[in-house]
């Protein structure tokens, strides 16, 4: 289902809630529709606010590469504007021909970073030849899992 969808869904069942509070008139009711309140209303500013905007910037921190060696890369995740998330990852698929593995290299982001946080990974066992990096999605989602974005940064 589209992210807009889940959101209209949400919003449907806060205005629902809000209807039954205002129906039932009890506590327990109103404390339901306040507290869904402010989680539709996260949701809504989760899906406006630009929380995929940053910039991976790559640099490979082992001095001399030799075939058959480890290769240490670090990602550097900046974060134009902050904004608390659940769960960012950073997803990379080296070259088919840089290692003897090619699975797809899943590294999580520290979730409360403001502005600028660095990420290490090894690859194992390196070929000879020159290598280019294709691109990194960035895997963003929210602190309850209903909603999830993503954007693929070269």
């Amino acid at each position: 289902m589209k992210n807009w969808m889940k959101l209209f869904l949400v919003w449907a069942a806060a205005f629902g809630l809000y209807a039954f509070a205002r129906i039932e008139g009890s506590i327990v009711a109103s404390t339901l529709w306040w507290s869904f309140f402010v989680l539709a209303a996260y949701w809504t500013i989760f899906m406006i606010y630009p929380v995929t905007a940053a910039n991976v910037s790559r640099r490979v921190t082992t001095k001399r590469l030799v075939s058959g060696q480890t290769m240490d890369v670090e990602l550097q995740v900046e974060r134009k504007y902050p904004f608390l998330v659940g769960v960012v990852t950073l997803e990379e698929t080296p070259p088919s021909r840089l290692a003897t593995s090619t699975d797809v290299i899943i590294t999580t982001v520290d979730r409360f970073f403001r502005r600028t946080e660095t990420v290490h990974y090894e690859i194992e066992q390196i070929r000879r030849g020159i290598h280019v990096f294709d691109r990194t999605v960035l895997h963003v989602r929210d602190v309850f899992g209903l909603f999830d974005r993503k954007r693929t940064l070269r």
